[in-house]
C-alpha cells in the first residue's frame, strides 16, 4: 500500500476509523472536570495503543474524537475490537465507525465524501458499539450483523450497516431509522393497495390493521407500504415480528426489545414520531388494549398491524387484504416460476383463488412438475404444495397454514369448527346456530368476523368469501380437511347426524327405496348450500363394510336412524 511521503499517510485505496465519546457532557457532570480530563486521557492512551499496534496512523484528534486511518481494512476492524475491549466497562463509552474508499490525499490530509462518510457512519452508533459499512464489509471476516440499507445525513443514496458481535444495541441514529428487513424476491402487483396504506398512515390514521387469512400477503404489503414511510418518521419505521409469541403479556417487551428501550416503552418512545410494524397479531390479540394505551401515551405514534382478527380496540381502521387481481397472480407465479404464461397458467391461478402464498408454493414445484401437472394434482394432496426450508414452518406448506390457523383457536371453537365442516358449501348463520348449539356464537356472532360461512373458521380460512381455497373444497380433500380436526369418524357420527336431520338437506323417504349410499350422495344435489359430500367420505369408511351384511356398526346406526327419521 503507497504511503505519503510528506504526511506518512496510506493512499489508496484506505479505511478509517472514527471514534467519540458518547455523552460527554453528561459526563463531566458525573466525574466532574478534573475526573473527565483524567478519564479522557486514559481513554485516549488506550485507544493509541490498540489502533497503532493493529498498524494505524492517526490522522487527527478533536476534543473526545479520534481519526484514523489504515491500509488494511481487517487491521482497522481488528484495531476497533482491540479498542472497545481496553475501555471495557469503564465510565467512558465510545462509538466507532469503518469505512472503506479512496480518499482525496491533499497537502494538509484527507478530504472528500469517503471522509465524512465515515464521520456519519462513526456518529451512527451508540457507545460500545462498532458500525461497519458495506465497504469495508467486502473486505474483512468476521461477525458481522447486518443492520439494514440506512441513508446518511447529506447523502442521497442509503448505505447498508453492519455491527461487528452481535450485542443488542438502540436503532442506529440515521435519518432512515429502520430495521425493516429486505425481501429477496420482488414485490408483483398490490401497487394500489400499498399506496393506499401510504395514504391513510401519512393522514391521520393511527391504527391500521391489515386483516386476511393466512398466505394473503399481509406481512409482504406491509413491509412494502412501512418502506415508502420510512422518511416521515424521524425516530423510525420499525418491524416487530410476533409469529413466535403465545404470550399477550410478551408482547410490549418484544417492542421494548427492538427499540432498545431500557427503562419503560411509552417513556422511551415519548414524543419522537415513530411507526411500529407489529406482525402476525393475531395469536396474541389480547393484548390489544396495552397498544391503545400506548397510543394515548405516544401522540406521534403510528401502529401499522397484520392479523387474521381485528383488534377492536378504539380508533382502529381495518384494511381488507384482498386476493391478487388475476393480472398479477399470474405475474407472480410466471415471475417466481420464470416461466410465460399461458392459459393453463391461468387457470391454475385461478385454481389457487389468487392466494400468493399458494402461488408462491406452487411455483416452488415447477422445477419437477409442469403447471397442467400441477393443475391435475391440486385435488389429490394439499401437501403438493411445499415451499423451500427456509420458509417459516407455518408457510412450508398450505396444509401447514390452514393447520396453524386452526391451532390458534380455542377448544371450544375447533369442536364448532369440526362440526361446520359439514356445509362443505357454506351454510347460512340460523343454520349454523340450529345445527352447532355453542356459546361461541352468542359471543362471537355479533362481530361478523366468524359467524359467516364457516362459523369460527372464517377469521382463519384462506381466501376471503369462502371457506377455504378452492383446492381444498374439492372433494378429495375434504378427508384432509377433517384430518386437520382431529376429529374421528365414531365422534363425528352424532353431530353430522343432528346436522343433516335438524337442516333436513337428507331425503325422508323410506331407506329400502334406494341404497344408503344413493340417497345420502344426493344430498349434495338436493341442497346445494348444505352439501354433505364430506359427511359422505367420513362415514363411508365405517359403513360400507356393514352395508353388505347388514351388520349395525355404530357409523351405520347412525346415518340409518338420520335416514329413517322424518
Amino acid at each position: 500500500m503507497p504511503v505519503s511521503g510528506k504526511l506518512g499517510l496510506p493512499t489508496g485505496t484506505v479505511t478509517f476509523l472514527f471514534t467519540d465519546i458518547e455523552g460527554s457532557t453528561r459526563l463531566i457532570e458525573e466525574l466532574g472536570e478534573d475526573g473527565y480530563v483524567e478519564a479522557l486521557a486514559e481513554h485516549r492512551g488506550l485507544l493509541r495503543a490498540a489502533f497503532s499496534a493493529r498498524g494505524g496512523v492517526e490522522v487527527d484528534t478533536q476534543g473526545d474524537a479520534f481519526l484514523y486511518s489504515f491500509a488494511d481494512p481487517g487491521n482497522a476492524l481488528a484495531a476497533a475490537a482491540q479498542g472497545q475491549q481496553a475501555l471495557g466497562s469503564g465510565p467512558v463509552r465510545v462509538r466507532m465507525g469503518l469505512h472503506t474508499g479512496e480518499p482525496r490525499l491533499t497537502g494538509e490530509g484527507y478530504a472528500g465524501r469517503e471522509l465524512h462518510r465515515a464521520a456519519r457512519v462513526a456518529a451512527s452508533g451508540h457507545g460500545g458499539q462498532i458500525v461497519v459499512s458495506a465497504a469495508t464489509r467486502a473486505f474483512v471476516d468476521g461477525e458481522l450483523t447486518e443492520l439494514g440499507e440506512h441513508r446518511l445525513k447529506d447523502f442521497d443514496e442509503p448505505v447498508a450497516l453492519f455491527q461487528l458481535g452481535s450485542e443488542r444495541f438502540p436503532p442506529l441514529k440515521t435519518i432512515s431509522n429502520t430495521n425493516l428487513p429486505r425481501p429477496a424476491s420482488s414485490f408483483v402487483g398490490r401497487r394500489r393497495e400499498r399506496d393506499e396504506l401510504v395514504g391513510l398512515l401519512g393522514n391521520g390514521t393511527r391504527l391500521l390493521t391489515l386483516s386476511g387469512p393466512g398466505g394473503s400477503g399481509k406481512t409482504r404489503l406491509a413491509l412494502e407500504a412501512a418502506a415508502e414511510l420510512v422518511p416521515a418518521f424521524k425516530a423510525g419505521v420499525f418491524w416487530v415480528p410476533l409469529a413466535t409469541l403465545r404470550e399477550p403479556a410478551l408482547v410490549m417487551e418484544a417492542i421494548a426489545q427492538t427499540l432498545g428501550a431500557k427503562e419503560g416503552l411509552a417513556e422511551h418512545i415519548e414524543e419522537r414520531e415513530l411507526m411500529l410494524l407489529l406482525d402476525n397479531f393475531e395469536q396474541v390479540v389480547e393484548a390489544a388494549p396495552d397498544l391503545g394505551e400506548l397510543l394515548e401515551w405516544c401522540p406521534n405514534l403510528k401502529l401499522l398491524v397484520t392479523s387474521r382478527e381485528l383488534l377492536r380496540i378504539r380508533g382502529e381502521v381495518d384494511y381488507p387484504v384482498p386476493p391478487l387481481a388475476e393480472p398479477d397472480g399470474v405475474e407472480l407465479f410466471c415471475t417466481r416460476a420464470q416461466l410465460e404464461p399461458d392459459e393453463t397458467i391461468a387457470e391454475l391461478c385461478r385454481s389457487l383463488d389468487e392466494l400468493p402464498l399458494a402461488l408462491e408454493l406452487a411455483a416452488a414445484r415447477t422445477s419437477v412438475l409442469s403447471p397442467a401437472q400441477i393443475l391435475a394434482r391440486l385435488s389429490e394432496r394439499l401437501d403438493l404444495l411445499k415451499g423451500g426450508r427456509d420458509a417459516e414452518a407455518r408457510q412450508q406448506t398450505l396444509r401447514a397454514t390452514i393447520e396453524w390457523s386452526h391451532d390458534l383457536l380455542g377448544d371450544e371453537e375447533q369442536r364448532l369448527f369440526a362440526r361446520l365442516a359439514v356445509f362443505r358449501g357454506g351454510c347460512t348463520l340460523e343454520e349454523g346456530r340450529t345445527s352447532t348449539p355453542s356459546s361461541r356464537w352468542s359471543t362471537r356472532a355479533s362481530s361478523g368476523t366468524r359467524a359467516s360461512a364457516s362459523g369460527c373458521w372464517r377469521r382463519s380460512a384462506s381466501t376471503p368469501g369462502s371457506a377455504w381455497p378452492r383446492a381444498a373444497r374439492r372433494e378429495n380433500c375434504a378427508g384432509g380437511m377433517l384430518s386437520t380436526c382431529s376429529t374421528s369418524p365414531k365422534r363425528s357420527a352424532e353431530p353430522w347426524t343432528r346436522v343433516a336431520i335438524r337442516v333436513r338437506c337428507l331425503p325422508v323417504s323410506p331407506p329400502n327405496t334406494t341404497t344408503y349410499e344413493q340417497r345420502w350422495s344426493g344430498c349434495a344435489t338436493n341442497a346445494k348450500t348444505r352439501r354433505c359430500s364430506a359427511s359422505s367420505r367420513l362415514f363411508g369408511r365405517t359403513w360400507r363394510p356393514a352395508a353388505s351384511t347388514r351388520k349395525q356398526t355404530p357409523g351405520f346406526r347412525s346415518r340409518s336412524s338420520a335416514l329413517r327419521r322424518p
